[in-house]
């Protein structure tokens, strides 16, 4: 389902913000504290159809206990020359561009907390995946009052990594959303960053990380598997799951532009409990369609949508695509890919798109990008970031 967002004025030209990511979008677009080691082992089969089978030993850490948990506020008053530093420390990363970048973030953040009462914490976490590779998480939940039970959600970065003061921000949000309740939210690692080198102007590093963890395989089929990182998300999955107080039959996740990849890929994992998908201009580059000729799965998945009960629709889980229309990084034919294969592979599907939003509008530091490809749009950040939240209660609230 497109649904056309309904605006109050047109966008307003903004100034952007740093070269960074405009070097991200040319180029594809776009600390740690150890877990007490009580090893967890299970294995987990990735199946779907259409999808190739592949089977994982995951092996993370199972405990909460050592957790070095801290109040997020701290974040929020901390000077923005020293958010933006590079300290090459696992406990005190790199969490911006540039001091604009932190300040612009920090401003409209203390704005969103100073309306509400509830308090987040959070703590740096480090995982690994089945075949060894370290990932450097951040968990946040409520500083009091989580239910024994609760909602957990993951966010995936976009290109400047996942220790990103943005989306700890992001995160706090959620994880003190009154209508849920209260849930538990990981701030996934799918680049192994511990310190935030991903910020880092050279983008070589990056570059090699990524086509390391894009790279994709296919059968005889032409079924598709993207394993490195459906390693990375079962690890995030594994890692959030063992929190303390997480609920592991209602998860969702989140992702922030590169974030939109491993959001499409759990549509393929057949990921127990995982029950909505939310992106924000998310990239879905280089997104094999999986069809091929003499396949009819979309004409048969048409049809039998038309005689779906209203019950069995509401219990698919469901994906929620937030565009920007005048996003240079998102092609139409990459968005119906998309969508055939989250409803392929059993996802109710929904695009809410801005006609005037640029990429990363939800973002308030791209006031000082100079790409005119990105722009704030406060407007379409808040009606994405409702609707959004609407889901996550909606398919995870008791």
């Amino acid at each position: 389902m497109v649904i056309p967002a309904q605006r109050n004025q047109p966008l307003r030209n903004r100034p952007l913000f740093g070269s960074l990511y405009a070097s991200l979008a040319i180029a594809g677009v776009a600390s740690g504290f150890l877990f007490s080691s009580i090893g967890c082992q299970h294995t987990s089969t990735l199946s779907q159809q259409h999808h190739r089978r592949v089977s994982l030993t995951m092996s993370s850490s199972c405990s909460t206990n050592g957790l070095s948990w801290s109040p997020l506020a701290d974040l929020i008053d901390s000077h923005p020359k020293d958010v933006a530093s590079s300290h090459a420390n696992q406990n005190a990363p790199r969490l911006a561009k540039d001091e604009d970048f932190a300040a612009s973030v920090q401003k409209h953040w203390k704005a969103e907390v100073d309306t509400r009462e509830a308090r987040a914490i959070g703590a740096p976490i480090t995982y690994q995946t089945s075949q060894g590779v370290p990932l450097y998480g951040y968990a946040v939940r409520p500083a009091s009052g989580l239910r024994f039970s609760a909602p957990g959600i993951l966010i995936f970065h976009t290109a400047a990594g996942p220790q990103d003061i943005f989306l700890r921000w992001k995160a706090e949000s959620i994880a003190t959303d009154p209508e849920l309740g209260g849930c538990v939210v990981l701030i996934a690692d799918i680049l192994s960053d511990d310190i935030g080198w991903a910020w880092d102007s050279d983008r070589r590093r990056y570059n090699n990380v990524r086509d390391e963890v894009l790279a994709s395989t296919t059968d005889a089929e032409g079924l598709i598997a993207r394993e490195e990182l459906q390693r990375r998300i079962q690890a995030s999955v594994d890692a959030l799951s063992s929190l303390e107080g997480v609920d592991a039959n209602r998860l969702g996740a989140v992702g922030f532009c590169m974030g939109g990849l491993p959001c499409l890929e759990i549509s393929r994992m057949n990921i127990s409990g995982m029950r909505a998908i939310a992106t924000f201009h998310g990239v879905f580059d280089a997104v094999e369609d999986e069809e091929s000729p003499g396949r009819q799965e979309d004409a048969v998945g048409n049809a039998e949508s038309a005689t779906e009960s209203t019950s069995s629709i509401a219990q698919k889980p469901h994906a929620l695509i937030c565009h920007g229309g005048s996003d240079p990084f998102v092609k139409a034919e990459e968005l119906k890919a998309c969508e055939r294969i989250f409803r392929r592979n059993g996802w109710e599907w929904e695009l809410l798109k801005f006609d005037d939003a640029r990429h990363g509008f939800t973002n308030p530091a791209q006031d000082f990008n100079p790409s005119d490809a990105f722009a704030f749009d406060e407007q379409a950040a808040t009606l994405s970031w409702t609707a959004a939240c609407s889901l996550m209660r909606r398919k995870l609230a008791l």
